[in-house]
């Protein structure tokens, strides 16, 4: 059984921009994103963002084998992708929250 997680996080206005540039630079490096994600245990990781008025928001989806693993393994990485992504945590989010999960299908 899989467990899932949706977080909604709010980008620093003065980092909103910068923010979304290297969002969007994860396409480019599938293959560090997939070496992380095996570590992890992660099967699924989508991103979202959201603009509101002068808020952006990122909507981070994720399906895992178990989510404590997947964060003691991420903290713990010492890959330059995991570095980079603990380095834009801490300069870019303004606030995070777990969204409530209501219902989840899965097919096999």
């Amino acid at each position: 059984m899989t467990e899932i997680q949706c977080l909604k996080i709010k980008f620093r206005r003065d980092k909103a921009e910068e923010a979304v540039r290297w969002v969007h630079s994860l396409k480019e490096r599938q293959e560090e994103v997939a070496e992380l994600l095996d570590a992890e245990g992660i099967r699924v990781e989508s991103l979202f963002l959201e603009r509101s008025g002068q808020d952006v928001y990122l909507y981070q989806y994720v399906r895992a084998n178990s989510l404590e693993h997947a964060y003691e393994a991420f903290m713990k990485s010492q890959i330059s992708i995991s570095e980079e992504t603990r380095q834009f945590i801490d300069e870019m989010w303004e606030d995070g929250q777990s969204l409530e999960l209501v219902v989840d299908f899965e097919r096999p």
